[in-house]
């Protein structure tokens, strides 16, 4: 299994413990609880992925994707939104998230599998 680098972005201590819980022992997880705050993470860092919230208390998911794809290290990070609702989660794909899970996130088939997504993610990206 190979570690990588991931940031999620959420203000939820509950859904910070699960990610830490879940992908934490494995990867290099940083987090921020603000989108200021994942956009700097983002300037200073390469990410192999990031899990970004739909609504932070400074602005939204659809904000700061837009902000982090203008990125030159992240032209080609997968982005991963986690939204309450459909048309969140479209929005947030139509500035550069990759794909979209609705919440209550169910950790048995998401987080468990970070491992097989950003590996199917990364082989898109070579062919």
């Amino acid at each position: 299994m190979m570690r990588h680098s991931i940031l999620a972005i959420d203000d939820s201590p509950v859904q910070r413990s699960l990610y830490n819980c879940f992908i934490g022992k494995t990867n290099d997880l940083l987090f921020a609880s603000l989108g200021a705050d994942a956009i700097q993470k983002a300037q200073n860092h390469k990410f192999d992925l990031i899990i970004c919230d739909m609504h932070l208390p400074d602005m939204d998911g659809v904000e700061i994707i837009t902000k982090i794809r203008q990125m030159p290290l992240h032209k080609t990070t997968l982005i991963i939104v986690v939204s309450s609702d459909a048309e969140g989660g479209k929005q947030a794909m139509n500035v550069g998230a990759k794909f979209y899970v609705l919440k209550p996130v169910d950790p048995k088939t998401f987080l468990v599998n970070i491992d097989k997504l950003i590996a199917n993610y990364q082989a898109s990206l070579a062919r």
